[in-house]
């Protein structure tokens, strides 16, 4: 336990200090890998989260987080009212070319970052406005929870008026795969970010509209989202925006958004319960009966190094579970991938031995081409905080 214990802290540290840009709060995916130095409004968002559930909302730099959003959209502001005039010309019924919409991966410093990944992506700005919500509900009275709101108030409207009218835009996942303009497809996990943050900063935002986009998008999760095969109803990996278009007929880790933390869809929904069990049967590494090893792949036919074992996803699952003995396997393998260097505590992305990816010559080909995966990912140590400290006081 006092191994443990130390882990965790070294972790809370990692997150806290060498993972934040101190001079604008901006809090980096990886500092070891170039392409992810940079800040993602979801991953950041999920990192400020940990920092703030860890430390009991003690954290400032959680709140510095937000600021730094606010910052980002207020530079941005043009586009969102572009958006909007757009939407408001459109009469042919064609696509708003997708160069016109928010990015949602930035420089430290703010700017956009132009490239061949899907930056259009609207998990990361229903992320911020849940990440926000539950920063101000949790930790501040109603005085300071009203500060922090006020000096944010702006950007809250600007990304709330955004979800109202594009909730529903065809757009890349969360891991900038699958969307436009090749395929305009609808992502469950993206809808539940969408739907949590909506539905949780309409206590500081009012916006009539918010409730009826509630219920179209708990419509949408439950009249087109959900697939059947053996095993009964579960949640698929994406749809067509198209209602007769076609579906992708498996499941995807980040489906488990729709419980876990942004309680969309109730734990004992049948299909809900159906994709948690196909997650552990088909994506669980090595296997459901292993004790010491809990990594979870994306998806089936994943090839990004391989499709290896995600620790960000692993100790999801485990969150989910609730369970002691899980949690305790899968943080163990967690802390067995940590590397202890100059003071720094790195835990990596993925694991990618033979035995963990689907595809041992993608790996292998990605690796001689890029090098190895990140070895260090802020968004891997937020879930280690989260699920450490549900092991450590209420498992």
């Amino acid at each position: 336990m006092e191994l443990f214990n130390e882990r965790m802290e070294a972790s809370y540290k990692e997150l806290k200090v060498h993972l934040r840009d101190v001079s604008t709060g901006a809090i980096i995916a990886s500092d070891a890998f170039d392409w992810y130095k940079y800040c993602w409004l979801r991953d950041g968002t999920f990192c400020a989260y940990a920092l703030d559930v860890y430390s009991g909302g003690s954290c400032p730099e959680a709140k510095n987080f937000y600021f730094w959003v606010h910052s980002v959209i207020l530079e941005y502001q043009h586009k969102f009212m572009a958006l909007m005039a757009a939407l408001h010309s459109r009469t042919d019924g064609h696509p708003i070319p997708p160069g016109m919409f928010p990015h949602t991966r930035f420089t430290v410093d703010g700017k956009e970052v132009p490239g061949e990944w899907g930056s259009f992506q609207i998990d990361g700005y229903g992320a911020f406005l849940w990440g926000a919500a539950y920063h101000a509900k949790s930790y501040l009275n109603d005085t300071t929870a009203n500060m922090f709101i006020s000096k944010i108030r702006t950007s809250l409207e600007l990304v709330t008026t955004f979800l109202v009218n594009f909730w529903d835009e065809p757009c890349y996942d969360c891991w900038e795969e699958f969307g436009p303009p090749g395929q305009r497809v609808l992502h469950p996990s993206t809808l539940a970010c969408v739907y949590a943050g909506l539905r949780d900063i309409s206590v500081w935002v009012a916006d009539t509209r918010i409730p009826k986009v509630l219920q179209r998008i708990e419509a949408f999760l439950n009249q087109r989202c959900i697939g059947h095969n053996a095993r009964g109803p579960y949640f698929r990996k994406w749809v067509s925006a198209d209602p007769s278009g076609p579906t992708r007929d498996q499941v995807d880790a980040s489906l488990l958004w729709l419980q876990y933390p942004f309680n969309v869809v109730d734990p004992s929904h049948p299909a809900m319960q159906n994709t948690i069990a196909m997650i552990q049967s088909d994506l669980t590494v090595p296997n459901p009966a292993a004790t010491n090893c809990w990594g979870v792949r994306r998806y089936q036919g994943d090839t990004y190094y391989g499709g290896g074992a995600w620790i960000i996803l692993g100790l999801w699952l485990a969150c989910i579970a609730r369970d002691s003995r899980r949690a305790e396997s899968t943080l163990l393998w967690a802390m067995s991938l940590m590397r202890m260097e100059s003071n720094r505590c790195l835990l990596p992305e993925q694991e990618i031995r033979d035995e963990t990816v689907f595809d041992v010559h993608a790996k292998n080909r990605w690796i001689s081409e890029h090098g190895h995966p990140a070895p260090n990912l802020a968004w891997s140590h937020a879930m280690f905080l989260l699920l450490g400290k549900m092991f450590r006081e209420t498992l």
